[in-house]
């Protein structure tokens, strides 16, 4: 991310949010068929879940899988879709019993081959356009019944059994685009001189940047430590949710700050800071609004009382 917050988004999404899935949820043989492409890079991976009338409302999807002939027969569309123009394996979250609730939604492996499904264009963002998103289409797209990830009406589960880590995981996103704004404000801060000297001698720049260099330091701090309790298999909910919540906010913070450090060049499209200042706004978007992040805070901090 500190390199490029789009090259990571797309890594983050085929490693944790495919990979990761079918290597906690999916069957042997299901391993052996789309593991060694995945991991080798042969392959690229994604993640459907979003529809463009079910965002943070996930269980509002609308995408159907009805049992035809010997498959499932899948019809409707995702949205918002990372790597979605150009992934050949995709965890997809279907509707098999749409009365059933969070207990009628299935995952399944879906491949790009598979006749009736198509992709829009990649879509024209704000930020992340080094990441391709795009909507998936799914006309009579016949998924055999090994494709199922899990078990049938089981999909939240798979959904939900890995999600922690894919949060911390995500939080480094905001950790390297912190560290990217210092590897470019840094640099200016000596060489633009104002008033006879280097603009960086200024108090009040001075205090940006140890304000910029603190708020990544303590987020990164938090990710490390949550990180640290994943590996012990001890992450807290209201922890995943809350480190990733703090350091895409942070990110957006800095990011603004750099900008405003550049001055008229941070504004500027031929000036790198510009572009962190848009990839970090999808951070406070992308898995999980900030918004959501709080609830999920509140909401288990609020249990763990009862």
């Amino acid at each position: 991310a500190r390199a490029s917050a789009s090259v990571s988004l797309s890594y983050g999404a085929h490693s944790n949010l495919c990979v990761n899935q079918i290597k906690l949820n999916g069957s042997e043989a299901q391993k052996r068929k789309y593991l060694p492409g995945l991991i080798s890079g042969a392959h690229v991976g994604a993640l459907a879940m979003s529809e463009p009338g079910a965002g943070s409302d996930v269980v509002s999807m609308q995408l159907r899988a009805e049992k035809k002939n010997g498959y499932f027969t899948l019809n409707g569309s995702k949205f918002w879709i990372t790597n979605g123009p150009d992934a050949d394996t995709l965890v997809v979250y279907a509707k098999t019993d749409p009365e059933a609730g969070t207990k009628g939604i299935t995952a399944f492996i879906v491949e790009k081959d598979m006749k009736g499904f198509s992709t829009s264009p990649h879509f024209d963002k704000l930020g992340m356009r080094g990441s391709n998103t795009a909507q998936l289409f799914f006309e009579d797209v016949e998924v055999p019944f090994e494709n199922v990830l899990g078990e049938e009406g089981k999909g939240v589960r798979v959904l939900m059994s890995g999600l922690d880590y894919e949060r911390v995981v995500l939080s480094g996103i905001g950790t390297g685009i912190m560290a990217a704004c210092l590897d470019e404000v840094m640099p200016y801060m000596v060489e633009r001189k104002q008033f006879g000297q280097s603009i960086g001698d200024f108090q009040l720049m001075q205090g940006k940047i140890a304000d910029m260099y603190t708020k990544m330091n303590s987020a990164r701090a938090y990710v490390y430590e949550v990180a640290r309790a994943c590996d012990r298999g001890e992450v807290t909910r209201q922890d995943a949710a809350a480190c990733v919540l703090y350091a895409s906010e942070e990110a957006m913070t800095v990011a603004h700050q750099a900008v405003q450090a550049m001055g008229g060049m941070g504004f500027m499209n031929e000036t790198p800071v510009s572009r962190i200042f848009r990839d970090a706004k999808l951070m406070e978007i992308g898995a999980g609004t900030s918004e959501i992040r709080r609830m999920l805070v509140g909401r288990e901090l609020m249990a763990a009382m009862r």
